[in-house]
């Protein structure tokens, strides 16, 4: 079963994925708000890039995904203004994957559908998603990347 019965039907390893960052996050940082930050800005990130694949290989509603981008668009931002920028090794794994992905047509499965789950489109959908995730749990450990506070900030008056 690859879908989990929750509202949305996320997929088992997209949950998987986000428990394992807030988790990690959490643990290592111990800045809960900074893996929430983490984990929503990984998903919005997907699906911004998901959607535009969409568009591309299957002549998806061009508005749709516009205002789609614009609602979402402010959590990656917001995470790379809070230091956490994925790790380029993972992000490059998943632009490759989804490279690969538009090359074979971007075939995609989707709960409800008819017939079986395919296994190249869910293993290219496991991969990026994956990976992108994986990026962002690296940057949001990777030391250095905490924004920098003004002098002002830590002192008293």
């Amino acid at each position: 079963m690859v879908f989990s019965p929750l509202p949305g039907h996320a997929r088992w390893s997209t949950l998987a994925t986000a428990l394992l960052i807030a988790a990690v996050v959490t643990w290592r940082t111990r800045r809960p708000l900074r893996a929430a930050l983490a984990v929503i800005a990984w998903l919005a990130l997907y699906e911004v890039v998901w959607q535009g694949c969409d568009v591309v290989a299957h002549r998806a509603n061009v508005v749709n995904y516009g205002w789609l981008s614009l609602a979402v668009v402010a959590w990656p931002l917001l995470a790379f203004q809070a230091g956490i920028r994925p790790h380029p090794i993972g992000a490059a794994v998943c632009a490759a994957g989804f490279l690969v992905w538009l090359a074979l047509g971007f075939d995609y499965n989707w709960i409800g559908q008819p017939g079986p789950i395919r296994p190249v489109p869910e293993a290219l959908n496991l991969v990026t998603k994956t990976a992108l995730g994986l990026a962002y749990l690296a940057g949001a450990l990777r030391p250095g990347t905490e924004p920098a506070r003004s002098a002002r900030a830590g002192s008293r008056a």
